[in-house]
């Protein structure tokens, strides 16, 4: 009898193990959400701006031209310049030396296609948050460029809803469907190894 119970002992460790095998538990750093990232990828993009201003002059005129779906920025955008130490006016003062023009035309969330971490581990999915524009300086010359920043991450998909937000469309992406084979697949494993464990105790203990 006791020969019995450590030969199951080891076989349900072993099915453990094999369970063990395809699972892999992924270590996530701590995730910002998708407005977040917006701010972070804005704030390149002023300090970008910044690098080539003329170290003459502190005083200039910020002209944004954000639309009403990213309107939200302004303050922000106006802030980073002011933390840098220059002076805003946005009325296009006639005393300023320095006139700045920024457009942004482009800030949206695009997710890629789900797939498992291991057999039974959290559905995942990798997101990309990218803006674009561009910006001219006008002062004793013509400075005109384009800019375009993105970041890539993966997050759980269950997490998806909790990084977006509701107030603001272009936090949201379409979240692709869970894959057919993959929901399949497990269920068939899990039944497949519950079985082989049930077949094994039956055949070791008729012995």
């Amino acid at each position: 009898m006791l020969k019995k119970f450590i030969i199951l002992k080891k076989l349900i460790s072993i099915n453990f193990f094999i369970i063990s095998f395809f699972v892999s538990v992924p270590i996530f750093c701590q995730v910002h959400d998708n407005l977040e990232i917006f701010y972070s990828l804005i704030d390149s993009s002023a300090v970008n701006i910044i690098k080539n201003l003329p170290s003459s002059s502190k005083n200039l005129s910020l002209n944004l031209n954000l639309g009403e779906a990213y309107s939200l920025f302004q303050n922000y955008l106006e802030s980073i310049f002011y933390k840098y130490g220059y002076n805003v006016d946005s009325k296009n003062s006639i005393h300023n030396e320095i006139t700045i023009d920024y457009v942004l035309d482009k800030a949206e969330v695009n997710y890629g296609d789900i797939f498992r971490d291991g057999l039974f581990g959290s559905y995942l999915l990798p997101r990309k948050i990218e803006i674009s524009g561009n910006y001219s300086i006008k002062n004793n010359s013509f400075i005109y460029k384009e800019f375009h920043y993105n970041y890539l991450d993966t997050v759980k998909v269950d997490n998806v809803k909790t990084l977006e937000n509701n107030s603001y469309p272009f936090t949201q992406g379409n979240v692709p469907a869970e894959p057919f084979f993959s929901s399949l697949f497990e269920p068939l494993v899990a039944i497949g190894t519950a079985a082989i464990a049930v077949f094994l105790f039956f055949t070791i203990r008729s012995k």
